[in-house]
């Protein structure tokens, strides 16, 4: 014990003051985000576990075309050479940025490899709370691990009812994914972001026609 007596030198003391403040602020962003993550922790074990299922085919369908449409504007830069092309050629660069940065292109990756999609695109998450065990499924399911037998009975028993897509469900569903992948390039050469392109009206309206296609399927 005897370094730490009173023959410490004051200098080092000093210094030891002087540096707290940062430690304790760097010490405290780490202590929030430590108390986050145990927040979400606690929230996950309130909510049963979530059920999640990947669209992996239309994952690497847009996957595919994405990366066609990068290699395209790739191809330009490229036969853009010298300097009067300089300010075209950045431009092209900057598109083929926006579209590896574009949440769903970054989503389809994830999921190809049966990642969670970190934007939530191509992938179905369904959480079943707790409390949702009231009623008429309190009576069937007890017991919390029979939750997931009773969503395999669902599904069966929806499939029954609707026996996957239909036909001309599933042309529906091979058109949606031509039209946002041709209305996101049109909106693209409009000047706007991955981002926006996302959050266009049409864009949207096909996106949720496609997740309740695949939710049947």
């Amino acid at each position: 014990g005897s370094r730490r007596g009173p023959s410490t030198p004051p200098s080092s003391l000093h210094i030891l003051l002087r540096l707290s403040p940062k430690m304790s602020a760097l010490t405290g962003v780490k202590g929030t985000g430590f108390m986050v993550s145990q927040a979400d922790e606690g929230m996950k074990l309130f909510a049963k576990d979530p059920i999640i299922t990947f669209d992996s085919e239309g994952a690497s369908n847009f996957k595919m075309v994405h990366e066609a449409g990068i290699k395209k504007i790739e191809e330009q830069a490229e036969k853009l050479t010298g300097k009067p092309n300089a300010k075209a050629r950045s431009e092209l660069g900057k598109q083929i940025q926006a579209m590896k940065a574009d949440a769903m292109y970054i989503d389809a990756c994830k999921v190809v490899k049966g990642l969670e999609a970190p934007y939530g695109n191509f992938m179905t998450k369904v959480t079943v709370p707790g409390e949702k065990q009231s009623g008429y499924a309190a009576a069937q399911t007890p017991v919390a691990p029979e939750t997931k037998k009773k969503a395999e009975k669902e599904s069966k028993k929806k499939e029954a009812e609707s026996g996957g897509l239909s036909k001309a469900e599933r042309d529906e569903l091979e058109k949606l994914k031509e039209d946002i992948i041709t209305r996101k390039a049109e909106l693209k050469e409009q000047g706007l972001s991955g981002g926006q392109c996302n959050k266009d009206a049409q864009v949207q309206q096909w996106v949720a026609r496609m997740q309740e296609l695949k939710i049947k399927e």
